[in-house]
């Protein structure tokens, strides 16, 4: 059967569940304890989806532990199966294990002491395709009372990375822009950056795309001269990793490198590879929340009558708010690129008693989604609900441009902004890098 294997990105994970969905119920594959677990697994495992006439109808996801691939889970539409698509899969797994070295796979199954039919064409599945019987484990488990281990040895493979074709895009005509935004679209929480300060004709921009061995898309990664930032989107590791040293190479006063975790890790590992070094700890947690239909529905902060849109005069006090987010602010005198930077797209303020006390902006609507960025509260008014009321007061203003969905990124260790956010509805769903860099020259 004709269907197109890629990798799974963060975006498909509501699909992968809807196919995990047909195959639950009493005389099926997925327990409801089995559907809880993937949603978790499918955070942290990588995997690959199979894609027909623009829908996901299969998927497998996998981990590596003490050299050994292992086979999270696995799913194909029931009106699909014995198409092939289940062999795909599998065989994309082991050509990927194959090229990182490793040289045997396993993977766990209902045990065949268990008399329950759906698994006995699972076990047949596995064997089928060269995996063996390694042991077996009794349980105390109503669900899976016996446990099969199954493994398969590998023939050694070559260990190559994909070549890509890095192109200069025009974003400027329409054409090109309609191309990235369709491309972006499946991912577009995970694509803000790009999406928004493409709609918003960030200025000094480049992007830049990798086509792969056939002329697909593999991934897009931007450069913005003001914060002097790259920023990489693609869901294979590879693309992520040569957009970046492409990048890097025609704008090396590169400064920051921001991303979700899946397009960054392997950007960053590029990039300090080149000769930059961390100057941070880049680690985020990533939180996204739905918008509903109804304004009436969303969250109102406590002080939001205080919020209005930022005006040049607040320059000097934003600017200041946002030394906060470097690290505090030493009085010193504001630079001209630290004024021009506060009043950097529609911003918020939330005024107190004659003070700026907390502001937030974004970088515009992408598609659907928003991202709220720049979040700051003066030290001194902290803990009072000021950043709550200016965070609902953004999200009611985007909601009303078309914004249904919202998304963030803050510390790993901010518990404080995590028990906000948490109040206004959002909840994390991954990771984000936020990378300061110097190169070891400078």
């Amino acid at each position: 059967m004709d269907v197109t294997l890629r990798d799974m990105a963060p975006a498909d994970a509501t699909p992968v569940m809807a196919v995990v969905r047909l195959l639950h119920g009493p005389e099926g594959w997925f327990s409801e304890t089995g559907l809880a677990h993937l949603a978790i697994d499918l955070k942290f495992h990588r995997g690959w989806v199979a894609e027909h006439e623009g829908r996901i109808v299969g998927f497998l996801t996998a981990f590596t532990y003490e050299g050994i691939g292992h086979l999270g889970w696995m799913g194909v539409v029931p009106a699909l199966h014995r198409r092939g698509i289940g062999r795909q899969l599998l065989g994309r797994f082991e050509a990927v294990m194959r090229e990182a070295g490793i040289s045997e796979l396993e993977v766990y199954t209902l045990g065949d002491s268990v008399a329950y039919p759906p698994y006995v064409p699972t076990r047949a599945f596995y064997r089928a395709l060269g995996f063996v019987a390694h042991r077996r484990e009794k349980r105390s488990s109503e669900e899976c009372p016996e446990a099969l281990y199954l493994r398969k040895r590998l023939p050694p493979g070559p260990q190559r990375t994909p070549t890509y074709q890095i192109d200069k895009l025009d974003h400027e005509q329409p054409e090109v822009q309609q191309r990235i935004f369709d491309y972006l679209a499946p991912h577009e929480p995970h694509a803000l950056f790009l999406l928004g300060n493409l709609a918003a004709k960030f200025p000094g921009s480049h992007l830049y795309a990798a086509r792969d061995a056939v002329g697909r898309w593999a991934g897009i990664v931007g450069y913005y001269e003001g914060p002097r930032s790259l920023v990489p989107f693609a869901t294979d590791s590879s693309a992520a990793a040569a957009l970046a040293r492409h990048a890097v190479g025609r704008h090396p006063d590169i400064v920051w490198l921001n991303g979700p975790g899946f397009a960054a890790r392997p950007a960053l590992a590029e990039v300090q590879a080149l000769g930059y070094a961390l100057l941070n700890d880049p680690a985020q947690v990533f939180m996204e929340r739905p918008l509903p239909d109804d304004p009436a529905e969303l969250p109102r902060g406590p002080h939001e009558d205080h919020v209005r849109p930022m005006c040049e005069a607040d320059a000097a006090a934003v600017a200041r708010l946002l030394r906060e987010l470097q690290g505090g602010d030493d009085g010193s005198p504001l630079t001209a690129d630290e004024r021009a930077r506060a009043l950097r797209f529609g911003r918020w303020v939330l005024e107190a008693e004659g003070q700026i006390a907390a502001t937030a902006t974004t970088n515009g609507l992408g598609l659907r989604a928003f991202q709220i960025l720049g979040v700051a509260t003066h030290p001194g008014r902290r803990r009072c609900g000021y950043a709550r009321s200016v965070c609902a007061a953004l999200t009611r203003q985007m909601h009303a441009a078309g914004a249904r969905h919202a998304v963030l990124f803050t510390g790993i260790r901010n518990v404080a902004a995590r028990a906000c956010y948490e109040g206004l509805g959002f909840a994390v769903t991954g990771d984000f890098l936020v990378a300061k860099l110097q190169h070891a020259s400078s």
